[in-house]
């Protein structure tokens, strides 16, 4: 029971009723105003038990599964038939087997809390350093196991439950998370989600003594010692408490559901050892006012009185709207006394306790459990395995009335293998005496109870490559896989409803860290990185440049975080797993590039289950020149650190200096050299426009030989024609006029 939750809230007296019209919302300010004062009837608390007790006998049928699991598989009626029949009864107790590697798959499997951001990146730090808060509360609050016991319930019988809340003992860890027996819960049956988001209410009952319900609501003490005495107390009857709660139900009207219902003493009290049962139930107020849109999505009650939503709301930077919420709350009840209602302590707006729900049915929504498709086979496992060793020992008897002289004797003696039977001397040659045995039908039957065998484990989803069997049917590593893979797919919606319990789990407990750290400043949390750790100051208080007001860094109150689970199991097989895997892709990296195997070397040591793990990872990064976070270092080795780091910067500035001055060297030649190419591309232009000229003077000098050649072709050609034309007149003049012609 919640009683940490009571020592928040000290017994106030007599909780005083709050009632409000018909008809009418409950307003935020009215709730506010009535906070402490009582909001659960009489009726209303009667209404939630009856709807309760209205539901399908799921409990009988979790219970026997349950059972089953234990080898209880044989009830009374088939004892005595059994008996009657002279069968032995024999169990061979199946479920289990198959169950436990169902829960071994979880045990292997299991994933740790990871804290993400939901959309702004800016949380990303706030969301690292919380989820090492949160790993850190997993491991102390004893979380991994209440989740695992909630898992074997929900496994067996379809529903466990994980109770979140704080530890009042002073000498222990301030939060834990303990399993809840499914006896003590009920729920609301018209809730439908499985993050109880749509639930109005839920209740848990457990008995507690006498005495220690006293000590823990002193001022109803004495009413508390009076209940079922039938004394008298300050002018109230404290007697029967079925006349007391049926006078309030009277009250409620004659016609409603609950009429017929009544508590009765034998309902909370334990007459033998003087306990009383103690009835915590949860339950959701709806009221309606207005709240405030912020631009990062969120939503705030509007009020009046704060200047901040105000600014907001005139400057038109948030939207205003009317909406309704439900507000949790809490009351005690012992029998008919409510002896508190108070709101929530808690830091979040849920239940304390997390279902974890197994399957359910479609019409009705309760919960069952992989055992329920099981019970039929399991069943006729018992009943052939039974009949078969009793039919492996009878015998068919056929004889006559005067076959033998004791027919009794003789149906004893006929199943023993040194049997002895007297035969009547008296009897005649047409008397039969035949014995026959049931070899046929025990191999029948064997034949029969194996393929049972085998359909329990298929309705269970478990096959057996799964179990270790080598009679799988699968011979390759690959085929085995497939199947243990197809068993994991069958398995699926099981183990879906259970990561969103745990993940449930893990946003309660992440709520109370976040309550206990939000009134912290300066709060330094060191978290692992790719290159070592690293320390992130949480709530770091800022001053703000422009407005000069004192702002909160990496506030936790405003991160808009949320958990889930990682995506790597965490636990030891997996790890060692992927030492195996990272050891093989080194041994090959190192064959073609060595170096990048050595740097790497720190990550296969970071996943080996190794003593003194860090110092082997600290050493193997300052041999590869890998530098430490100066966060995880001591006083020493943080100033050589610095000291390391100045003379590095230092040597880094002369080299700079260094490569500077060599560089203008070469610009100085480079400079040079470009100089006198310019003056040899000058030269030799000048050189080539001299050639140009000459070659033009050249060009022109032979147009005008052309022209003088041309010349004296002409006259020749006059001439010949001059000669020709004498020729042909006979007239040829001499030597000297010819000369003078010419």
């Amino acid at each position: 029971m919640s009683r940490e939750l009571i020592q928040d809230h000290p017994d106030r007296g007599e909780p005083k009723e709050f009632t409000r019209g018909v008809g009418r919302a409950l307003t935020i300010e009215e709730y506010r105003k009535n906070i402490n004062k009582r909001m659960i009837s009489d009726v209303m608390a009667d209404r939630f038990r009856w709807e309760c007790l209205q539901q399908p006998n799921w409990r009988r049928d979790m219970q026997l599964d349950e059972d089953y699991y234990d080898g209880h598989q044989l009830n009374t009626d088939v004892l005595e038939e059994l008996d009657e029949r002279g069968i032995p009864p024999i169990v061979t107790n199946l479920v289990g087997p198959t169950v436990d590697v169902i829960l071994g798959m979880e045990a292997q499997s299991r994933r740790d809390f990871i804290v993400r951001p939901e959309e702004d990146p800016q949380w990303d730090d706030v969301a690292m350093a919380l989820g090492q808060k949160l790993k850190e509360a997993e491991r102390l609050s004893c979380a991994d196991h209440a989740c695992s016991e909630a898992y074997d319930r929900q496994v067996k019988g379809g529903l466990g439950w994980v109770a979140v809340t704080r530890e009042t003992d002073p000498h222990r860890y301030r939060y834990k998370a303990e399993y809840v027996d499914w006896r003590e819960i009920d729920y609301d049956p018209m809730g439908r989600r499985m993050d109880t988001r749509d639930w109005r209410f839920l209740r848990r009952m457990k008995f507690f003594d006498r005495d220690h319900l006293e000590a823990i609501f002193p001022r109803h003490a004495k009413v508390i010692h009076e209940l079922g005495s039938g004394a008298y107390h300050g002018g109230s009857v404290y007697a029967d408490s079925r006349q007391i709660l049926e006078a309030e139900l009277l009250r409620g009207g004659s016609h409603g559901p609950w009429r017929d219902y009544t508590l009765t003493d034998m309902d909370y009290i334990d007459w033998d050892r003087d306990r009383l049962q103690l009835e915590e139930i949860w339950y959701r107020v709806w009221v309606q006012g207005q709240v405030l849109d912020l631009p990062d999505l969120t939503s705030v009650v509007y009020d009046n009185k704060n200047p901040a939503h105000n600014y907001m709301a005139e400057t038109g930077r948030a939207k205003m709207r009317v909406a309704s919420w439900p507000e949790m709350r809490m009351a005690y009840w012992i029998g008919p006394l409510c002896v508190g209602d108070v709101p929530s302590p808690l830091p979040h707006r849920d239940f304390p306790y997390v279902p974890f729900f197994g399957m359910r049915e479609g019409r009705t929504g309760v919960p069952y459990g992989v055992i329920r498709r099981m019970r039929p086979m399991q069943d006729e496992v018992n009943a052939r395995t039974s009949k078969m060793l009793w039919a492996l020992s009878a015998r068919r008897v056929i004889a006559d009335p005067n076959a033998v002289m004791d027919h009794d004797a003789a149906r004893h003696e006929v199943s023993r293998p040194d049997a002895y039977i007297m035969l009547n001397p008296k009897r005649k040659p047409s008397d039969r005496f035949e014995v026959e045995d049931n070899i046929d039908i025990s191999s029948q039957q064997f034949q029969v109870l194996q393929d049972r065998i085998q359909r329990l484990q298929d309705v269970a989803g478990v096959y057996n490559a799964m179990l270790g069997k080598k009679d799988s049917g699968a011979e390759s590593g690959v085929a085995i896989n497939s199947l243990i893979d197809q068993g994991t797919t069958t398995l699926a919606p099981l183990n879906d409803n259970y990561m969103l319990g745990r993940a449930e789990v893990g946003d309660r407990l992440l709520a109370h860290i976040i309550a206990d750290m939000g009134g912290m400043r300066n709060v330094p949390v060191q978290v692992d990185s790719a290159r070592g750790k690293r320390t992130i100051v949480l709530n770091q208080p800022t001053v703000h440049e422009q407005t000069k007001l004192e702002v909160v860094q990496n506030n936790v109150q405003k991160a808009r975080i949320k958990v889930a689970l990682d995506d790597i199991p965490a636990t030891s097989t997996f790890r060692q797993q992927q030492f195996n895997r990272i050891a093989d892709l080194l041994g090959k990296m190192a064959t073609f590039a060595p170096e990048t195997a050595v740097k790497m070397l720190d990550m296969l040591v970071e996943v080996a289950d190794v003593p003194n793990r860090q110092e082997y990872v600290d050493r193997i990064r300052e041999i590869s020149g890998i530098p430490k976070d100066p966060a995880s270092m001591s006083p020493e080795e943080r100033q050589a650190f610095m000291a390391q780091q100045q003379q590095q910067q230092r040597e880094k500035a002369l080299m700079e200096r260094a490569a500077l001055a060599e560089i203008g060297v070469d610009e100085g030649k480079a400079a040079e050299s470009m100089a006198k190419a310019q003056k040899t591309a000058a030269d030799t232009e000048q050189t080539l426009v001299q050639i140009q000229q000459i070659m033009e003077t050249m060009r022109l000098t032979s147009a005008k030989a052309e022209e003088t050649q041309a010349k004296t072709a002409s006259i020749l050609q006059d001439i010949q024609a001059q000669q020709a034309a004498l020729a042909a007149t006979g007239g040829v003049p001499d030597k000297q006029e010819a000369v003078y012609r010419w």
